[in-house]
């Protein structure tokens, strides 16, 4: 049983989109508990209004009014109240039949905070609950695309090097762009395999003519995707700095005869 769950997790490993959704849907029990948490709130607050309200008016009535027993049904108790609020906001019951008998035998009222908890449920909690778990999605699924392309990273890095230098050449890096494990690195960093030149000396800060395991790494992880506002001001101020040099070079330069 062991050795399938084992063969299981690499299947899902080798299937992205499958591994992200298993993520997500793992990650999301905590936002899950929070929204769960603010929506009983609120069906709870609305319940104990309700069920007040009804209950005062079915006071004052006899048992074979025509409000009582509609009023007994969907506010007769705190629990009912809550199972006939969920129910209406998630379509169980049309809402329009519970309002009916609020509106022929309470106070217009209960009749306008019941719609009140309608129109707040529908339009904007459960479309807040949803943002929350698509962003959490979102977020747990860049998170988990993030590490699996570090290690991925340190898988090609590993295969490419020859020697036990822990660093790898330019004729490293060209005899593996034509493996398959180079090819999807350099769709995953967005970038076409016929720049590998180029990416070779972005990647070479220190202009050795070699990578380590960390330029490699984090030179990969930098090109992915576009710039953040740190490297663009990382640039500017380098930029700044070049600027600077030449101007003092050209006010120290003596001057043409």
């Amino acid at each position: 049983r062991l050795v399938r769950i084992v063969r299981s997790y690499r299947v899902l490993r080798m299937l992205g989109e499958v591994r992200a959704i298993v993520w997500s849907v793992g990650t999301s029990f905590k936002p899950l508990l929070g929204a769960m948490l603010v929506l009983v709130g609120v069906i709870y607050l609305m319940a104990v209004y309700l069920v007040d309200t009804c209950n005062a008016y079915r006071v004052s009535m006899e048992s074979t009014d025509a409000g009582f027993q509609p009023l007994g049904r969907y506010f007769g108790s705190v629990g009912g109240g809550m199972l006939t609020l969920w129910q209406a906001m998630t379509g169980g019951i049309d809402w329009a039949t519970v309002m009916s008998p609020l509106l022929e035998h309470t106070s217009p009222i209960a009749v306008a905070i019941f719609l009140f908890y309608i129109a707040f449920s529908l339009l904007a909690l459960l479309n807040l609950i949803t943002g929350v778990f698509v962003e959490s999605a979102v977020k747990r699924g860049k998170e988990d695309k993030d590490n699996y392309l570090v290690q991925y990273v340190r898988g090609v890095f590993k295969k490419m090097e020859q020697t036990n230098a822990r660093v790898i050449t330019w004729e490293d890096f060209q005899a593996s762009l034509d493996t398959k494990e180079m090819k999807e690195l350099f769709k995953a960093i967005d970038l076409d395999i016929s720049e590998a030149h180029c990416v070779f000396k972005i990647l070479d800060l220190d202009d050795d003519g070699t990578l380590d395991a960390d330029e490699f790494l984090s030179g990969c992880l930098r090109l992915r995707g576009p710039a953040k506002t740190l490297d663009v001001l990382v640039l500017m101020r380098e930029i700044r700095s070049m600027q600077n040099q030449i101007m003092e070079q050209m006010e120290g330069a003596p001057p043409n005869e």
